[in-house]
């Protein structure tokens, strides 16, 4: 398995495909950081005065602001993490990313043949699909080190004052940031394994990462099942609340996100493993 994956850590980092991820990525985080610096200018200071622009800050409901300063509490005085949510989860730069790369890392195995001449030569199934996942997990931990680091560093040079986040919270957040997005990932390598179909994968990685599925289960459930809480077993669910720090980890509860979160990833790890053993590679 170390082979495979010195294969694979070497493909990625020699690729197009990580790189044009990042460079989506930093594009992402540079125009959030300028709508920040937007919110906080005296410009939208006035429109929220007129009336004409609505704030929505994590800590309150959409509402009209009739102070002229109102706009500051926007960002400043906010914490770290709560100006990082904004980053990761439910059309996040961050859950995008590693969501589509994860998708297209697998995809491009089978569509170059890379997967078929491994086999050729006797690989096992379970390292081949183990590398995989250790290098989807190791990327995730990555991309999120880095997308943390870049918009940090752009509230500094913009001057936010931002709140130091205590590092207990930092670690619990990006522990479960981390599991709630690898286990998003699972599931898009478990349908890449599954249909060996790029524009279905594709298509899932995007409605998966900017939260359209989880909204409309969410809404199903609640029309359906109004006052039930069978939407706390959805994923979804997990990814807002750890996308609220602090607030929304405690409102759902640390032990339903690291049950639902293992679930799902034990679920769809196994399920992508059969694909893979089940299917022939051609």
């Amino acid at each position: 398995m170390i082979n495979l994956l010195r294969m694979d850590f070497y493909r990625l980092l020699k690729g197009k495909m990580l790189m044009i991820g990042i460079c989506i990525m930093v594009a992402m985080i540079a125009f959030m950081t300028g709508m920040a610096v937007f919110v906080e200018s005296e410009a939208a200071a006035q429109l929220i005065a007129d009336g004409t622009l609505t704030v929505t800050t994590q800590n309150t409901s959409s509402s009209d602001v009739t102070d002229s300063n109102s706009s500051q509490t926007a960002i400043t005085g906010s914490d770290q993490i709560k100006y990082m949510n904004a980053s990761f989860f439910a059309g996040g730069s961050t859950s995008i990313v590693l969501c589509i790369l994860a998708t297209l890392f697998i995809v491009t195995e089978f569509e170059c043949g890379f997967a078929k001449n491994v086999f050729s030569i006797r690989f096992n199934r379970g390292a081949y699909f183990a590398s995989k996942v250790i290098v989807v997990f190791v990327l995730t931990i990555a991309l999120m080190l880095f997308s943390i680091a870049l918009s940090l560093l752009g509230a500094t040079i913009c001057g936010f004052d931002l709140v130091a986040s205590p590092f207990s919270e930092w670690v619990q957040w990006f522990c479960l940031g981390t599991l709630v997005l690898f286990a998003y990932e699972l599931i898009l390598i478990a349908m890449v394994l599954i249909t060996r179909n790029k524009v279905i994968a594709i298509i899932a990685a995007v409605l998966l990462s900017f939260g359209i599925i989880g909204n409309f289960l969410t809404m199903l459930i609640t029309q359906l099942m109004p006052g039930s809480e069978i939407y706390k077993g959805i994923l979804f669910t997990s990814f807002m609340a750890v996308g609220n720090g602090e607030t929304g980890i405690e409102a759902l509860g640390l032990t339903v996100i690291l049950t639902v979160g293992l679930a799902y990833a034990l679920v769809f790890g196994i399920a992508g493993f059969i694909a893979l053993k089940k299917r022939d590679v051609y």
